[in-house]
């Protein structure tokens, strides 16, 4: 871009399958960029600006080309990403793991507890974000949704305590 600080960023992802007869293109279109606030790094992005986004999926039937939906996928991304880590909980955690050490308190963050509390019986989050007002309103949203323990920790190092399974959900540009 005309800013040295901010990088355009295109990408795509395809697949299909003859089975299920669909084919699905996800296109984003993103401006990238570093901000640095309380001594941590994170990526952030954008389209057009800040806290837009610009995720599209098309949907189309392999048996006769018609296009079937255009799909935002701003939501849907996270559940996607969400549930794969799901996918990774079930499979390679001990099934009596209790307490998840999450760093970040985002979207994606919510996704992934979400799709634990499938795979697993949780009873106690232990997380994390640089931002004290986001990780506090994390813990106090997910506790009531799952009915589970979230406690809001004051330094990162403090969700590993304990913790069977550590999930990072985070947009940190370096390493936490």
């Amino acid at each position: 871009t005309d800013d040295p600080e901010k990088l355009y960023q295109w990408g795509t992802m395809e697949g299909g399958s003859s089975s299920s007869g669909y084919f699905a293109i996800r296109m984003k279109s993103d401006v990238t960029y570093e901000q640095e606030y309380g001594g941590t790094r994170t990526e952030e992005k954008y389209c057009m600006q800040p806290g837009l986004f610009c995720g599209l999926i098309l949907l189309i039937n392999i048996e006769n080309g018609e296009p079937l939906a255009f799909i935002n996928d701003g939501y849907l991304q996270h559940m996607r990403v969400g549930a794969d880590s799901g996918i990774g909980v079930k499979y390679m955690s001990r099934e009596d793991s209790r307490v998840v050490g999450m760093i970040g308190s985002g979207g994606m963050a919510r996704t992934h507890l979400d799709a634990f509390m499938c795979v697993r019986n949780i009873k106690r989050v232990q997380v994390f974000s640089p931002t004290r007002a986001n990780r506090e309103a994390f813990a106090a949203e997910m506790s009531e949704k799952h009915g589970i323990d979230v406690v809001a920790c004051d330094e990162a190092r403090d969700v590993y305590r304990g913790a069977d399974i550590i999930s990072g959900c985070t947009d940190s540009a370096v390493p936490v």
